[in-house]
C-alpha cells in the first residue's frame, strides 16, 4: 500500500498551486486550481523516490521545481508542463547525513532561483552551498556559503526588497548543540552574512513572514519569542508572546500563526496580542494565502 509521508506545496498565481506527497513508490504532484478547495492528480513520478524536500513553482507559469534528498545526494528537477514530467537540472553529494527534511525555494522578483542546501559536501563545515539558477532552472550555480557552522535544516527563505533574501537555518551539526540564525543576502545570493546564534530545541520549525509595511519577523518553535526587523533583516529585535508557533504567515499587515498545540491564531498589532480562530488536526500547516 502507498503511504503519504509529507507535503509540499507552492503557489503559482491567484487561484492556483501545485503540491508534492512523497509515497512509499514514488512522488505524487497535485494541482488546485480553485484556491485550494478541490485537487486533481496531475501524475505520479515512480522513478523519484528520494524525500521531496521543497517544491517551487516560478509564478503565472507551469514550470514546478522539486528539491529532493537520498542519504547522499541532492537533486533538483524541473516540470515545464504542470508536474507531468520532470527532468533532473541539479545534483550534488552530500555528507553523511540522510535525514534531512526541509529546504526551501525562493523566486526572486529578478527570476533569479536560489535554493539552500543544508548539508554540507565533506567533512568540512565550509564546504555547504546555495544553489542558484538564472536560467529557470534549466542550470544551477553552487554559491559556497563560507561559514564555521554546519546548517541540517533550512526551513524559510524569503526575498524581503529587490534582491534581499533571509533564510533561517536550524540544528547545526557540529556546534554540540542545537541553535538557529538568519543568514541574510543583499546581492541576490551570491554572497552571505550572518546574524547571531539563537539557542532552540532540536525539533525547533522556524519560519518567517513579512507585513505590508515592510517589517519582516520569524519565529523558533520551542521558544516563546517572536523576532522582527524594521531593517529588513540588518538588526533584529524580539518580544517574548504566549505561544510556541510551528508555522507564521501574514496577509496585508496580520500575522496568521499555527501552533504546537495545532491551533490557528491571528494578531492585528504586530504579535503584541493573539486570539484564536481555529483549532486543527496537525500543528504543522504550510500554509498558502491566495
Amino acid at each position: 500500500m502507498a503511504v503519504a509521508t509529507n507535503t509540499r506545496v507552492a503557489k503559482k498565481d491567484a487561484t492556483t498551486a501545485y503540491a508534492a506527497l512523497n509515497y512509499t513508490d514514488g512522488v505524487r504532484i497535485y494541482k488546485t486550481s480553485n484556491c485550494g478547495a478541490t485537487w486533481s492528480l496531475a501524475s505520479i513520478q515512480n522513478s523519484i523516490t528520494d524525500t521531496v524536500t521543497a517544491v517551487g513553482v516560478i509564478p503565472n507559469t507551469d514550470t514546478v521545481l522539486l528539491s529532493t534528498c537520498s542519504s547522499d545526494t541532492w537533486k533538483i528537477y524541473k516540470s515545464v508542463d504542470g508536474g507531468i514530467n520532470f527532468t533532473l537540472t541539479g545534483s550534488r553529494t552530500v555528507y553523511g547525513n540522510g535525514g534531512i527534511g526541509k529546504s526551501a525555494f525562493c523566486v526572486l522578483g529578478s527570476g533569479v532561483i536560489i535554493l539552500e542546501i543544508p548539508v554540507r559536501e565533506t567533512s568540512n563545515a565550509s564546504s555547504f552551498y546555495i544553489c542558484r539558477s538564472t536560467d529557470s532552472g534549466n542550470t544551477w550555480g553552487y554559491i559556497g556559503m563560507n561559514t564555521a557552522y554546519a546548517p541540517f535544516n533550512v526551513m524559510s527563505i524569503i526575498e524581503v526588497a529587490s534582491g534581499v533574501v533571509l533564510a533561517v537555518e536550524t540544528s547545526y551539526i557540529n556546534t554540540g548543540s542545537s541553535n538557529v540564525r538568519v543568514a541574510r543576502s543583499t546581492d541576490a545570493g551570491l554572497s552571505w552574512y550572518y546574524g547571531p546564534l539563537v539557542s532552540a530545541s532540536s525539533l525547533s520549525y522556524i519560519s518567517y513572514t513579512q507585513l505590508l509595511n515592510g517589517k519582516v519577523f520569524w519565529v523558533v518553535s520551542s521558544v516563546q519569542t517572536l523576532y522582527y526587523s524594521t531593517n529588513l533583516g540588518a538588526t533584529w529585535s524580539s518580544k517574548s508572546i504566549p505561544l510556541n508557533i510551528v508555522r507564521l504567515t501574514s496577509t496585508k499587515n496580520r500575522l496568521i500563526a499555527s501552533t504546537t498545540d495545532s491551533k490557528i491564531y491571528i494578531s492585528d498589532d504586530e504579535g503584541t496580542t493573539w486570539q484564536q480562530v481555529a483549532t486543527t488536526s496537525n500543528p504543522i500547516i504550510d500554509f498558502i494565502l491566495f
